[in-house]
């Protein structure tokens, strides 16, 4: 099966063989359409080496063109959850969203709740910053750096947007770490697993693990973040990949993300497509304005509005310290 300019040749289909070509095709594209990771399919074993490999050639659309340029990749679908505000009270809701993200640093995301509110909160990063924008009622922007979000515990930051990144599937795994950076590769009846560790007071403690499905098409499922005390602070679960129109890759359309401590919910369902356009789009201006902290857009795009309270995560864990 030949490509030219990113769309499938079929020609090989009216060269003999025809209906055994057309049911061998048939057959790999209804194994992985609408499926589950693990669903009434053949679990095979992988070497670690040619798991990571299936992983990174499936999602190296995602990072860069055909000439090797970075990407940006824009998203959109429907959102439904619940979250828990800081008095406890646990909101449930459910509405439209976009995604928009340069692997691997940067990652801008906007949930609305129409018709109710048309901005209800954004989470996103850069290279050097982080911030959650709760743009509904109280038009609060908690931001900090990148390394401060890093020491902040599960219960503190609603959706850390560095991890989400990593976390829907289309990341590139190092297949060369070594020492304390290399993964340990685990084999479960349902997944390889790739656990890595880091060391805190001198211990090896286990602080990210991406679970890749033992079936076809042997992609990411599950991948989850600890705190160094060994609790879960994001638990994503990916199914239901299916191809995208760009390069035949295959993309999970259903992402669950489950942070146990902050107590959040959120299930995102990836549209196929936009009215007759097709998603994900790939777009070659990586330095977006949506990748600038929301402080910083108005002075890019004069219809930019700023965020009316601002929170420092410094001040703000100085703030709980002291009470």
């Amino acid at each position: 099966m030949n490509s030219e300019n990113g769309k499938l040749n079929f020609d090989f289909l009216r060269r003999g063989r025809t209906c055994f070509a057309l049911a061998v095709l048939l057959g790999i594209v209804g194994s992985w359409v609408g499926c589950g990771p693990n669903e009434g399919r053949e679990k095979i074993f992988l070497p670690k080496d040619r798991a990571i490999e299936i992983v990174n050639t499936n999602n190296e659309v995602f990072h860069h063109d055909a000439q090797g340029s970075p990407v940006r990749v824009y998203f959109k679908g429907r959102w439904s959850g619940w979250w828990t505000e800081s008095d406890g009270t646990v909101r449930h809701g459910d509405g439209g969203f976009w995604m928009t993200l340069v692997w691997p640093t940067r990652i801008c995301l906007s949930a609305d709740m129409k018709p109710v509110v048309d901005k209800l909160f954004e989470v996103g990063c850069n290279e050097d910053e982080c911030w959650f924008w709760r743009q509904h009622e109280a038009d609060e922007l908690v931001i900090g750096s990148r390394d401060e979000v890093e020491q902040t515990n599960g219960a503190e930051w609603p959706i850390r947007p560095d991890a989400f990144l990593e976390a829907i599937g289309i990341q590139w795994i190092n297949p060369d770490d070594r020492g304390w950076e290399a993964a340990r590769y685990r084999v479960d009846p349902d997944s390889h697993q790739l656990i890595y560790e880091e060391l805190h007071e001198g211990q090896p403690v286990i602080v990210k693990e991406y679970w890749l499905g033992r079936s076809p098409p042997n992609l990411i499922n599950r991948v989850v973040y600890r705190q160094p005390d060994g609790q879960e602070f994001m638990n994503v679960q990916l199914s239901n990949y299916r191809p995208i129109s760009a390069g035949g890759s295959l993309l999970a359309r259903t992402i669950v993300v489950d942070c146990p401590l902050a107590k959040h919910h959120l299930q995102l369902e990836l549209s196929d497509s936009d009215g007759d356009r097709p998603l994900p789009r790939f777009y070659s201006d990586v330095d977006h304005f949506m990748f600038r902290s929301p402080i910083d857009r108005p002075a890019i795009n004069p219809q930019c509005v700023a965020p009316k309270n601002i929170i420092h995560l410094q001040d703000l864990r100085r703030s709980k310290a002291v009470d």
